[in-house]
This record gives C-alpha cells, structure tokens and sequence, in this order.
C-alpha cells in the first residue's frame, strides 16, 4: 500500500512540475514580446536631435523708425560736381539802335574791334549731392564774365543827336548785369566802378546797359573804356545719373557681390542772341567750354564708356589718373554720355533661407506678412541701386500689398523658372525638385551702401498641407505625433530664426492624415514620432494635393499574428511536453 501511495504522489508532482513548465513558457511568451516589438522599432527608426524650443514672448512691431534710420530722405540720386575750367567765347554785343550806330560811329568812334569779351572766373560749379544741403545743388553752371569797350567821346564833333548816351548788350542769351565800371584811357587805366544807384548807368528792358556818358562827364571830352559784367547761366539740360540693368539685377544665395551699370548724361546748350542788331530769339552756340567732371564715388567706378554726340571717345582722351573728366565741349546742344560700373555687396539680415527674416499671420487665418531686411555692406556712398529677388513661394494672385518702412517704393511681377535661368542662369535661386511654375520678382525699395531698407510683402496663403502617414504595408497609421518645419525652422504662426510659434502639437488620426489649412507654398520638412523615437524625417510639398510618407512601423494585424503564432508555438510545446509525461506516467 505505502508503495502504491508514493508511486502516486510522485506523479502528481511530475504533473505539477511540467504544468509550471507550461505556465513559464507562457509567461515568457507574454513578457517578452513587447520588449522584443520595442527593440523592433528601435532598430528601425531614425535617430536625430531637435531643437523643440518655444518662445512665448513674441516681437510684434518689427519694423520700427527708432531701428532703423534712412540715409537718403528722398529719392535723389548723386551727379558729382562739373566745373568749367575756361570758356573760349569772344563776340561783341550790341550797341544802341539802327538808326544811332551811325552817329554813335562818328561821336564815340566805337567799332566792333574795340569790344571784347572775356570769361573772368565760374561763379557756381553744376553739384548735386544726395547728402549735402539741397542749397548748395544746383544743375547749372554760372560763369562770370566780362565785355568792355572802348569810345573817344569828343566834343567838337558837331552832332544832331539830343541825347548822348551810350546803350549796351552783351551777345550772349541768359544773363544778369552785376557791375559797371569806367576808366581813362588817356590818364588813369584804373577802374571805376559806377553806382546804379546815384544813376550813373541804368538798366533797361532786355538787360541793356545805359550809359549817359554826356552828364557823367560834364560835357568834356573823354577817352574811356566801358566795362561790363555780368553773369552767364549754362544749364545742364537732363542732367541724370540711372540704372541700367534694374530688370536683371538679382540676387541670389551663390553670391553677394553685385555689379550694377549705370548711364551718366546731360545735354550742354549755350544761347547767343543772333544778328547784328538785338531780338528777344535766342539760339545755340558754337561757345567752346572746358569742363572738369568729378563724378560721384568716382574711385568705385570702372568700365567708363563714354559718347559725345553718339561718337566714342577714348578714356585715354578724357580721364586723368584720379579718374575726373576733362573734356572740351562746345555748346551746340551737345550730348554728353557716359556708361559706367561698380560693384556692391549685399545681405539680407538674419534670413530664414535666403532672404526674409520673418514671416507671420496677421489677420483671420490665412493673411500673412513676410519681412525683409536687406542691406548694402559696401559699395558707392552716393549712388543708389536698385536689386531685385525671385520669390518663388509667393504667387502674384496672393499678394495682398507690399510697404517698405521708409515708403519707398515695392514693386512685383510675375516670373516662372525659365524667365529665371534665361536671366541669370542656374543660380539655385529656385530648387531643383521645385514643382511651381510660377513666383514673383521683387524690385527692392532703392537703396544705398550702409543702409538697411526693411520691407514687407502682405499675401494670402491659399494652399493646404496634407499629410497621410502609413506604416510599412501602406496601411495608415494613426495617433503619431508630426512637426513641420518650414525654411529650416519650426512652422507656425510666427517663423523667424530668433522666434517661433509653432503650431500646436500635431496627430495623425484614424486615417494616418493631418491636414494643416492655408499654409504658404513650398517644401516642407516634416518629422513623425512614436514617443521620443523618429520614425520618419522627410520632405513633402503643399503643391502636392496630398504626400505620402511611409514609416518602418510593422502593420498591428500582422504584429498580432506574429506573436501569436509564438506564443501557441510555446505552448503546444508546453503541452506536448506535459502529455508525453503524463503517458510516461501511465506506462
């Protein structure tokens, strides 16, 4: 009996043995297998570090006068200052009337061999400087000059004229008498100078200049010379200074130097009052003038290409070794033109990209602003340019407005990518992988060196980003956490490289998608997340109507199957193992 016994409770415990078994292959089976998924996807996701930071605190006016102060005050470009060196003009005026030459012939013995005309000095050079005292501009040249003329007035001369006066012009057309002087020829060759006020001459219409020479003299007889000066305007007709290549001038991100042309060009006339005898025509003359031209930022110019009356001239005939303009013109209304180039360099401050610096929604939730900060490093201090850049993620129907913060003037037309690489080649400005056709080309507000010009571009953003996430069956996959980046920085309300506001945190729902409403167009970058770990980090685009982006993420059915298989794989080992035991038992 005690033999039967034992034999049964060592049986019973063989049984409760291999049941133990069974329940630890179980056991292992369960508490393995989300380990082992975990190690799965770990093994086959992407590692990458983010910077997640978020700044509540936001600079709202970002374009502020108090920042940023203009250089120019108005849009006025430099011409640099033309001095006139000698002017070669030796013409008498005209003396009194038709029917008195005669008589005066005979009285004063006044010919035309004695009058001379004389150039004495320049009263006022041609200047404009965009930053001096709008004073001291001005777009004429003022000469002072002088006629004189010799008479012998002599009494004993019988004569039938009642009034003994001695009426002059000089030849020349736009004048204005400043002085009248006398001296004796015979006893003193110095000058006199006569007082207008104490009516020792008189001027009449059409600035003639009256002498009574019969009161000033007391009726004695006298050898004298008359002198007369006055000024003479010469006005530099179109006198300009403008950009060439405005429409070609872009900037782009393989370079900062820049090399604007520029044409420099005036019409020089001078005016005589033809015939012998005085009329109110004026006409051009031949008048030969020497001139010095001092252009402006003159040692940053090269390439001079210069045309007087359409023929060319060589630099070699024109420009001295400190690079001013000598040259003779007479004043015929002669064109004076001149092409030359400099170089500037250029930035953009603190861009996203490669030329804003930031852009933010401002109304509803679609109207945005993008900002721009360009300035000039270096370059001509006096002449203002104009540059250009692509926009390639505004389209022309979008934009609502621009405005530039010292109202100057912005301007936008259309561009797609082959107007762009017809005009500067393949200067990367658009991406390769770029699918819109369409952008915009901005003319910058003008702008000079060491000046920041901020501006602005109000668009409605039109396009929506949608996304559909899917696992590595392309079957969708949902509550994955997504972040957007645009330009490099995180997208949201506000993107700058100092500041963001992003969106707020982002799922995919039941049907793997999210869809992120009027967003700017272009390429995004967008990251998706299972927790802490990167499944996915691609790019998509909101030309696309949706972009697909699949993950290493193993489909949930076949997860379950899997595991499943090995769990009932374990335990029909368990209980092969405890039935083949238990007939052990039995034998």
């Amino acid at each position: 009996m005690n033999g039967l016994k034992n034999s049964r409770e060592r049986k019973s415990s063989r049984r409760r043995k291999y049941g133990k078994i069974v329940l630890l292959f179980l056991f292992l089976g369960l508490f393995l297998s989300p380990f082992f998924l975990n190690s799965f996807l770990s093994k086959n996701s992407v590692s990458t570090e983010i910077n997640d930071q978020k700044n509540d605190i936001l600079k709202t006016n970002v374009l502020s006068k108090e920042d940023y102060e203009p250089i120019l005050t108005k849009k006025e470009q430099s011409l640099g200052e033309i001095i006139l060196k000698d002017f070669d003009f030796n013409q008498p005026g005209f003396y009194n009337t038709t029917d008195l030459q005669e008589e005066l012939g005979t009285i004063l013995n006044i010919t035309e061999d004695k009058i001379n005309a004389q150039f004495i000095s320049m009263e006022k050079p041609a200047k404009v400087d965009n930053q001096g005292k709008a004073s001291e501009n001005s777009k004429k040249l003022v000469v002072n000059l002088r006629d004189s003329l010799e008479a012998n007035y002599d009494i004993s001369i019988p004569s039938e004229v009642d009034q003994y006066f001695l009426d002059y012009r000089p030849k020349l057309g736009s004048i204005e008498i400043q002085d009248v002087y006398y001296s004796n020829v015979s006893s003193s060759p110095s000058l006199v100078k006569l007082s207008e006020e104490n009516d020792d001459y008189n001027i009449l219409t059409n600035d003639f200049v009256r002498f009574n020479y019969y009161d000033y003299f007391n009726n004695e007889s006298r050898e004298f010379k008359l002198y007369i000066d006055y000024t003479y305007d010469i006005p530099l007709i179109n006198w300009t200074l403008t950009q060439k290549d405005i429409s070609n001038l872009i900037y782009n991100n393989e370079t900062t130097s820049l090399y604007p042309k520029f044409t420099y060009k005036f019409n020089l006339t001078t005016d005589i009052v033809p015939g012998d005898t005085y009329s109110a025509q004026r006409v051009p003359s031949n008048i030969s003038l020497d001139l010095n031209i001092t252009l402006p930022d003159k040692d940053l110019i090269y390439n001079h290409s210069l045309t007087v009356n359409g023929v060319g001239v060589s630099s070699n005939d024109f420009l001295t070794t400190d690079k001013v303009i000598n040259i003779t013109l007479t004043g015929d209304n002669t064109e004076f033109l001149l092409d030359f180039n400099t170089q500037i360099n250029m930035k953009f401050e603190k861009p996203v990209g490669k030329t804003w610096a930031i852009d933010r929604l401002i109304e509803k939730n679609n109207i945005r602003e993008r900002i721009y900060f360009p300035t000039i490093t270096s370059g001509p201090k006096k002449i203002y340019c104009y540059v250009s850049i692509l926009e390639d993620t505004i389209s022309t129907d979008q934009v609502i407005s621009t405005s530039s913060l010292f109202d100057r003037e912005v301007s936008y037309t259309s561009v797609d990518r082959r107007d762009v690489e017809e005009e500067i080649g393949d200067s990367l400005v658009f991406t390769e992988q770029a699918a819109v056709k369409k952008g915009i080309k901005v003319k910058l507000p003008f702008i000079i060196s060491n000046e920041t010009v901020p501006f602005s571009i109000k668009y409605r953003a039109t396009e929506d980003l949608r996304i559909l996430v899917t696992d590595n069956v392309d079957m969708p996959a949902q509550n994955l956490k997504v972040k957007i980046f645009y330009f490099g920085q995180e997208y949201g309300s506000y993107i700058s490289v100092e500041k963001t506001q992003p969106l707020a945190d982002l799922s995919t729902n039941a049907n793997g998608e999210i869809l992120v409403k009027n967003v700017p167009n272009g390429f995004y970058q967008i990251q998706v997340y299972q927790g802490e770990t990167i499944l996915a980090n691609t790019t998509v685009s909101s030309f696309q109507a949706s972009n697909s982006v699949t993950t290493d993420i193993p489909h949930f059915p076949y997860i379950i199957l899997v595991f499943g298989s090995v769990n009932a794989i374990l335990l029909a080992a368990g209980a092969f193992i405890y039935i083949k035991n238990v007939n052990d038992d039995h034998n």
